[in-house]
């Protein structure tokens, strides 16, 4: 059986065993915390644009989202590990730092399609596509992929050489 609030968001949900979980959430209709069946809550905030900031588990442990003016996540956090993300001006990910710093590149054409990778590892992989923007071919470290699709344009098959 499920309880709802005035604006249909569920707000229990119990279980024929008899055990129930319930849910808050803020005045913008948020989510903000989950009861479990054993009584342990999870909690989550948000900041003034409705981005999802943090989680709360019932131990206390926190994972976390930044965001920027635009609304970017630039910067999450989970189990004490953070990972960043760096964006251009037309708001795309060009550089990506994992948990232990390293980094990954990204680079895109003018019609914003990925067009090179360079992994944390300094290996590069290249995207080429055709005049429709579906991805033909790619490379990396020596191996050629070529994509085939058929008149729908879905993918039939690939071949790597």
């Amino acid at each position: 059986r499920y309880d709802h609030d005035r604006f249909g968001q569920v707000t229990a949900v119990h279980r024929e065993e008899g055990l129930s979980q319930y849910h808050a959430y803020d005045s913008r209709g948020q989510l903000t915390a989950v009861k479990d069946t054993q009584g342990h809550e999870t909690r989550y905030e948000y900041n003034i644009a409705g981005d999802l900031t943090a989680v709360i588990a019932p131990d206390g442990s926190r994972n976390g989202t930044q965001y920027d003016a635009w609304g970017k996540a630039i910067c999450t956090t989970q189990g004490g590990l953070t990972r960043s993300m760096e964006y251009d001006a037309a708001g795309r990910v060009i550089r990506l730092t994992s948990e232990n710093g390293s980094h990954t590149t990204f680079r895109y054409d003018v019609l914003d399609r990925l067009i090179q990778e360079t992994g944390f590892d300094g290996r590069t992989q290249r995207y080429h596509h055709d005049l429709t923007g579906k991805l033909i071919r790619s490379e990396d470290e020596g191996l050629v992929t070529h994509w085939y699709y058929d008149e729908a344009d879905r993918l039939t098959h690939r071949t790597v050489k």
